[in-house]
């Protein structure tokens, strides 16, 4: 059993359970926050949650944004996700090869962020096991977070997500059976199958039908990383020129720092 991985536009950014209304989110790389975030981080659940609550607004500020994520589910977050990564605009490249072992033909895969937006599923999932009736909620993210603090135990997991077996709570002290978890776990992956992806390209060179598995999430936390690197990129040549602090830098509209620097770029000595 998975609790996601361990690991758009702006209306599929998560809603606000009270007022119905979508979280906005906004471009990574836009703002100094940004270089606060540690995004090689190995807890990806908590890195998934702080770079959503340092993109995301719409928040009521009573409640501290990171608490209200870490209880989304796992398919809300990662939708919102995808809205602060078709905000930022990077285009998705995946490189891969031909799995026939007499082809291996290079192959790069282009995907449009955009198709994988969808409004995220909150009903129950229902599951039939060993004649049992057994009724699921979708993990969040404080699940995940649970899923790693007790060293990955699937068991624990599934059992904080059975909400009932024939209509009743489990009992205390119930332990799930091993021989259930593949179930639960291919039960919840039909609900959710964006947490566990696998595409399907046609090898250019020999027309085989590749079955590749996909970490949507881990791609997406790697084109910010590929953002953070360039404001650094920018801040460090910015200052070197203009003696200016890194909040100034940072403050500046992308479009100006990108002006100062194609200035700089006509500058130098040829």
């Amino acid at each position: 059993m998975r609790p996601g991985h361990d690991s758009a536009s702006a209306s599929h950014a998560g809603r606000n359970v009270a007022a119905g209304e979508p979280y906005a989110a906004r471009a990574f790389g836009s703002s100094r926050r940004d270089l606060d975030l540690d995004l090689a981080d190995p807890d990806r659940p908590a890195v998934v949650t702080r770079a959503l609550a340092a993109c995301l607004s719409g928040f009521d500020g009573a409640t501290d944004a990171e608490t209200i994520i870490w209880e989304w589910s796992v398919a809300e977050r990662l939708q919102a996700l995808l809205a602060v990564a078709v905000a930022t605009g990077d285009a998705l490249q995946l490189q891969t090869r031909c799995l026939r072992d007499d082809c291996r033909t290079e192959m790069e895969i282009g995907l449009d962020l955009r198709s994988f937006a969808a409004d995220p599923d909150h009903d129950p999932v229902p599951c039939t096991l060993d004649g049992r009736e057994l009724v699921l909620r979708l993990p969040r993210g404080s699940d995940q977070r649970h899923w790693r603090d007790t060293g990955g135990d699937v068991e624990a997991l599934a059992l904080r997500l059975i909400e009932s077996i024939d209509g009743t709570a489990p009992a205390p002290g119930w332990q799930v059976p091993a021989d259930w978890i593949d179930g639960l776990d291919a039960a919840l992956a039909e609900r959710d199958p964006l947490t566990v992806l696998e595409l399907q390209p046609v090898c250019p060179g020999c027309g085989h039908a590749n079955t590749v598995a996909f970490d949507l999430e881990g791609w997406i936390l790697h084109l910010l990383a590929g953002q953070q690197r360039r404001l650094i990129d920018q801040v460090h040549a910015l200052a070197a020129a203009y003696h200016w602090s890194e909040a100034d830098i940072c403050a500046l509209p992308p479009w100006r720092r990108g002006a100062y620097l194609a200035r700089l770029a006509r500058e130098e000595p040829r």
